[in-house]
């Protein structure tokens, strides 16, 4: 089973999952259009209850993919979206900023140190490792850890591109 939150309405969410799974495996996927700057821990504890009927310590996985336009320093400064200082300066730098906040508040209310399920966030090496609360999840317990996203791809399924050196701040058991 996976649970899905995005912006995105259910049914443009689906005709872009038709594109790229089977109609089995969409079936076992739980979506919840939900904007992540409105997840609080209790709201993110009453979806997992309503969705399977379980509490927060026993899901197994999360896995979290906060998006990476204005954390990245790769777009070649077309855009400023931050300040020299690493201060939001753009509408959506500052949109990012207030969605990582708020599901990396929501990860710490529900999971410590020792806990069982796996928590991962990922983006490519960046200014991402460089946010206040990313080095908040650090303190937390989390750890960061290195690895080229696109070399973990199966080249029979992906075809060939290129490296992307990614961070993953991770809790929970490996």
């Amino acid at each position: 089973q996976l649970l899905a939150i995005d912006i995105l309405p259910e049914k443009q969410w689906r005709t872009l999952m038709q594109k790229v799974a089977t109609p089995e495996l969409i079936d076992r996927i739980h979506y919840e259009p939900l904007d992540i700057t409105d997840l609080t821990p209790r709201r993110y504890a009453d979806i997992i209850r309503r969705a399977w009927g379980i509490e927060p310590d026993a899901v197994d996985h999360v896995w979290i993919s906060p998006p990476c336009e204005s954390f990245s320093v790769a777009n070649r400064n077309k855009v400023k979206h931050y300040s020299c200082r690493d201060q939001p300066k753009s509408p959506v730098a500052k949109a990012h900023l207030l969605a990582l906040t708020q599901v990396a508040e929501t990860m710490m209310a529900h999971y410590k140190p020792g806990c069982k399920t796996l928590v991962q966030l990922e983006n490519p090496r960046s200014r991402f490792r460089r946010m206040p609360i990313i080095k908040r999840l650090l303190e937390h317990g989390f750890q960061l850890v290195n690895a080229d996203h696109c070399m973990l791809r199966d080249p029979s399924l992906d075809g060939l591109f290129p490296k992307k050196p990614t961070d993953y701040i991770t809790l929970g058991q490996l």
